[in-house]
């Protein structure tokens, strides 16, 4: 005990007999070992030691953020996979697969895999919604709640039948019409000008079909409150 008690007065005497050059080597000693430490962890000790990769990659995750930043992660990473195969590393705890096995094992159906804490970035308020939910179970529950709307027997009903092909006409008359076409920018406007009519048409036009003689006060209640649940709907599947 007494020698506890002494190891403080021990310390401060060693530290001031230590020059600052000397407390400066000690210190830069520790951080070396401690990133070396890191470093054959991360290129030999790591279970992602084995899949290939840029040893920059594998040693610190700044090298592809840069790339994000640099706005070009997307080619960059398919140049690896070019040269390494359809497996790569691509950060220390982050890899890139291409082959169908992986798409199917992460992807498909039974998949247990969650998705990264990128999706954070997505959510509205601090809430999540189906693209941002992180684990098979909360995006399931989820789902249950807007899946009878993507059913072949609602969406193949005549009313929303008309209106897709509606919209596609005209989408196509617009391909029709122009030698180069910007088809990000005229799926992005499709998707606009479906996606509020099919809102309109699941609130109004569905209703008035299926409620037929119900006298049209109480038509025009039902209206506001459908209307207020297929947006509360669209907030969800967003």
């Amino acid at each position: 005990m007494d020698s506890m008690k002494d190891f403080p007065v021990f310390l401060y005497g060693t530290l001031s007999k230590t020059s600052p050059l000397q407390v400066v080597a000690a210190i830069s000693a520790i951080f070396l070992a401690y990133v070396g430490g890191i470093a054959i962890d991360r290129l030999f000790l790591s279970p992602l030691s084995k899949v290939p990769g840029p040893k920059i990659a594998a040693l610190t995750k700044w090298w592809i953020i840069y790339h994000e930043f640099n706005g070009d992660r997307t080619t960059t990473i398919h140049t690896l996979h070019q040269k390494y195969g359809s497996v790569v590393r691509v950060s220390p705890n982050e890899v890139s697969f291409t082959s169908p096995e992986g798409v199917k094992a992460i992807y498909g159906a039974g998949s247990t895999f969650p998705k990264s804490h990128f999706y954070d970035l997505f959510q509205y308020y601090g809430e999540r919604n189906m693209f941002t939910t992180l684990t098979k179970n909360e995006h399931g529950n989820r789902k249950k709640m807007i899946t009878d709307r993507y059913s072949k027997s609602f969406v193949m009903q005549p009313a929303i039948e008309a209106s897709v092909r509606d919209r596609v006409g005209d989408f196509m008359g617009a391909i029709a019409q122009s030698k180069v076409l910007d088809m990000y920018m005229y799926l992005h406007y499709y998707a606009l000008e479906y996606v509020p009519s099919l809102s309109m048409l699941i609130a109004v036009v569905l209703p008035v079909i299926c409620l037929g003689d119900m006298e049209l006060m109480q038509l025009r209640k039902r209206k506001i409150g459908i209307l207020s649940m297929t947006f509360l709907g669209l907030s969800i599947v967003q």
